[in-house]
Parts: structure tokens; sequence; C-alpha cells
């Protein structure tokens, strides 16, 4: 197994700047995925790993050898792009034994690389098949088994699955697991899908704007966002964000006013970030699940519910905080923030138009600066 080691790589198209002094370290074995908006530069990231885009500035290695400059061919990667790129004309077995007859790999070498790959990806039956006696899983399934005969140091995959239904979608993730379970080997994949990211990843490493703007395990990223994009990007639904302000400040107590969930005072980190100071604007944010009890409630006025069966989605303007429960104009409270939604663990299916009441801990609240980035709390209350 290999690892890949990208230092300070940048790639520039005309004046607009696609990829900005990326670093990035990757370790053998481990399966590393990039999210982040369209335009972040994930895909490019992933094509100038291949060979596939030049190189602007910085060094890309894998393993021991630097490969910035090398051929696709002479990079031991094998790439899986998201519309399978089989050839029509060839079959199954021939799509998969390609890149070995063009290596000049013998008949036996390629033979046996197949029916290796064949096996792990239990497609032997379709061999003597034409793509378009396919599915998309099973096409899906020829594309990578393409990759696995060349034996490659690095497996990349540029959104893979985005082409299949959702059923599908589910299966190929689990095969994809267990084929990088089988396999050990060192994959980087791209995708726009978060659920890819949370459920198949070793670490997630969010984009945006070319730049990389955190990343960790999954679940670092999702209950330790370094700032409101990371925060707002990882999760469905998304985190509730609401604007507040300071309204009081001693030493680290601050006490935070959002017109929706009052006055709450939080102690913040000493040991960082610069002091917060009173009339300063900032963000909370709570996650849709943070809604199971505790000592803030927030009222709405509902205006969808989407009952998913295990649980219930409820979209709503809130109500600021001295409203009187049941004025539909939210005359009385101040705020007027976007739609909020909370997820309910059950079947409870309040009326459209109503108003109402959910609690949360302020345990759960998230607080970010006038910059965007997350202020850690030493104790809430």
């Amino acid at each position: 197994m290999s690892g890949l080691d990208i230092t300070d790589l940048s790639k520039h198209y005309g004046s607009f700047h696609a990829v900005k002094s990326i670093s990035l370290g990757v370790l053998p074995g481990e399966f590393v995925v990039m999210v982040g908006p369209s335009g972040c530069g994930k895909s490019t990231l992933l094509r100038m790993i291949a060979g596939l885009e030049t190189v602007d500035g910085g060094m890309i290695r894998v393993g021991d050898m630097d490969v910035t400059h090398a051929e696709p061919s002479k990079r031991g990667v094998a790439m899986v792009f998201q519309n399978y790129a089989l050839y029509p004309h060839m079959t199954v077995d021939g799509n998969m034994g390609f890149g070995l007859r063009m290596a000049g790999a013998s008949r036996e070498v390629i033979a046996a690389a197949v029916s290796r790959a064949a096996g792990i990806l239990r497609i032997a039956d379709h061999l003597p098949k034409l793509p378009k006696g396919l599915s998309g899983g099973q096409k899906q399934r020829v594309a990578i088994g393409r990759a696995i005969t060349r034996a490659p140091k690095i497996f990349l995959f540029d959104e893979p699955l985005s082409n299949l239904d959702a059923e599908l979608r589910t299966r190929m993730r689990v095969e994809l697991g267990r084929l990088h379970q089988d396999l050990g080997a060192t994959m980087i994949y791209v995708t726009h899908d978060q659920v890819e990211a949370m459920t198949m990843a070793d670490r997630i490493v969010v984009l945006r704007d070319g730049e990389i703007e955190q990343m960790g395990p999954p679940l670092d990223l999702y209950n330790r966002p370094a700032n409101r994009f990371v925060a707002g990007f990882l999760g469905a639904p998304r985190m509730n964000i609401v604007a507040a302000r300071i309204v009081a400040a001693e030493d680290r107590v601050v006490t935070v006013e959002a017109a929706c969930l009052g006055r709450i005072p939080l102690e913040l980190d000493v040991t960082e970030g610069r002091a917060l100071l009173p009339g300063e604007p900032v963000t909370l944010g709570l996650r849709p699940e943070a809604f199971r009890g505790g000592d803030l409630p927030l009222r709405l006025i509902v205006q969808l519910v989407e009952s998913l069966g295990r649980e219930t989605l409820v979209h709503g303007h809130p109500i600021g905080v001295g409203t009187a429960l049941g004025d539909p104009e939210g005359n009385g409270g101040d705020g007027a923030e976007d739609a909020l939604v909370i997820q309910l663990p059950d079947q409870q299916r309040p009326r459209m138009g109503d108003a109402f009441e959910a609690r949360t801990d302020r345990r759960a609240l998230y607080l970010f600066d006038a910059d965007g980035r997350t202020r850690r709390f030493a104790r809430v209350g």
C-alpha cells in the first residue's frame, strides 16, 4: 500500500484560482472523502492527482515517488469516473482488461486479474456482455473492476454513484466499503453527497473556493465544526442558523440574545479566540435533531410537515420570544429568521399554520462569531 502527499498544490484557469496551495496527506489504506459545493475544486484536485490536469504549483507524491509531472499511466493510480467511461464495443472482459493490455501484460496475467476482480465484484457472469446489456450498478462495478485489475497504489473515485437511483446508491456504498476492507487499498473519493461522506470515510476533507476548510474523522467534523460553513454543510437536514447578538460580556461569560430564543448566558473557552463585545453580531446554530427537550423553548408557525415514518420533519417560521403562542403574524417578537427545521423522533403531525413549540438544551447550541468561526464553550448555563 502507498500513501499520498500533496504539498502547496495550485491550479489556475486563466484568472480563476481553482486550487489554492492545498496541502494534504493520505495514509496508506485510508479512505478519504472530499466534499464541498460545486466549483470548490474537489474534482480538479482529484484530476491533478490522476495526471489529467496539469499542476501550476506544488508537488504530488505517491509513496516515495514524485509524480507531479508524470504521465497518468506512470503514477500508480486508477480513476473511476461518474459516467463509467466504458468502451461500448468491448465486452465486460475486454473493458476490465484494457489497461493491462495497453501496458503489455500477457494474456495469462490479464485473465487472472480480470477473474480476480470479477469475483470480488460478483460480476463473473457478465464478462461476455457488452455494456449496453448492463444496469447502471453493473456498469459501475465494471468501471471499478477495470481499476482493480491494474492493482494501483491509489484508487480515485469522482462521484461514482451520482448517476444511480437512491436504493442502488445505498447498496453500492456498502459494496465500496466492503471493497475497501477486502483490498486494504488507499482510496480518495469525491462526492457532493454528505451521506456518502459520513458513512464511508475514515476522514473527510471539506473544501470551499479552492481551499480546505477542515478535515478530520466524520463525527469530529459533525460535532466540532471549525466554522459555520462546515457546520451548515454537514448534516441532513442542515443545521438551523439564527441571527443573534452579544448583549453583555464580562470576562469570558457572554449573554447572547436571539429573537426566537431569548437571552442565553454562555461561558466561552478562555484558550481560544478574542473576546466578544456587547453589540457584536453573532449567529447560533441548532441541529434539527437537537429538539429532544431541555431548558430552551423554540416556537414556530408550522409551514410544512414531512412524515418519514421513523421521524417527522417540521418546517416553520420562528415566533419571537414574548409573542403570544398562536399569533400567526409573530406580533410582539422582533425575530424574522428564515424557516427552521425540527426533527421529531416519532410520527407527530402538527397542522399547517398552527403554532408549535419544541424544547432544546442550551448545551446543544453552536456559537459562531461575526467571521463565522466556531466559539467553544467552557461550560453552558
